[in-house]
């Protein structure tokens, strides 16, 4: 740390900015300052107390976690993969128009691909050590594919294949209508324990179970 100290000259200043925030028409210069400014953005919304209790979920300041509220469905990777384009903009309202354009464009990319490659599902879930657990993309529990991999399937989303609604798999498969992002997170507490006694013998018996929800990244 001393060579950074000795560099650094002046002391380091995080300076917060929110959509709320006023910014400077000009910058100012940071040879004027008595210390170098870190600018730290965050896209939450402002809140007094830093959280706010709304319908179904808390909603905490810069927790980062909101971004189905804001991005219009603009993924990092599509961000990076366009940014020249999207950096490039002149104003919020062609910006807009672009990402729903971008995200529109990948969603069919991304429906054809999955469409393509439904004969093989291996990649489209992954298993938790030795559990017998499988945490998979909604594909993963896509039907008959789904039955020859796995003795129980736990959909976690508000959509289902209707073909896992069949007599053959009662007892097998469970629905739990949890909606995707922080608005989904009431909603998990309050089946984590139906889900819990669906599971709980099967993995006793060694048997394998895939819960899944709809891209398979959902922390909540």
């Amino acid at each position: 740390m001393k060579p950074l100290e000795q560099l650094l000259q002046k002391p380091l200043r995080p300076l917060w900015l929110t959509p709320h925030s006023s910014l400077f028409l000009y910058a100012p210069d940071d040879q004027d300052t008595d210390f170098w400014p870190v600018v730290c953005v965050s896209a939450s919304q402002a809140v007094e107390s830093g959280c706010q209790a709304r319908q179904g979920y808390l909603y905490v300041q810069g927790s980062g976690d909101d971004e189905e509220a804001w991005c219009l469905g603009l993924t990092h990777a599509l961000f990076w993969k366009h940014k020249s384009v999207l950096l490039s903009l002149n104003n919020a309202d062609d910006c807009e128009r672009k990402v729903r354009l971008l995200v529109e464009t990948s969603k069919v990319c991304l429906g054809t691909d999955e469409e393509e490659n439904a004969s093989s599902i291996d990649e489209k879930y992954h298993f938790i050590g030795t559990t017998g657990i499988a945490i998979g993309s909604r594909l993963s529990g896509k039907p008959p594919l789904c039955w020859d991999e796995f003795d129980l399937v736990v959909n976690c989303t508000l959509l289902e294949y209707e073909e896992n609604k069949a007599d053959a798999y009662k007892g097998r498969y469970l629905q739990l209508p949890i909606p995707e992002g922080k608005k989904g997170q009431q909603a998990l507490f309050d089946h984590i324990g139906p889900a819990l006694v669906f599971v709980k013998q099967p993995l006793l018996e060694k048997r394998k179970v895939l819960v899944h929800c709809a891209k398979g990244n959902a922390t909540y």
